[in-house]
């Protein structure tokens, strides 16, 4: 996931939370919940 400034995220996109923020879980297990104005990119992982 590509944030504006072009700082990265890694992770699985998981879920929704009740706010409408996408729930992304990194490498390293731990959860974060990013706003839809947050993100720039999202790709498929495969």
């Amino acid at each position: 996931m590509e944030l504006p400034g072009g700082a990265a995220i890694h992770g699985i996109a998981e879920d929704v939370d009740s706010d409408g923020r996408l729930l992304l879980l990194d490498p390293a297990g731990h959860r974060r919940a990013v706003a839809a104005g947050d993100v720039v990119h999202l790709r498929p992982g495969g």
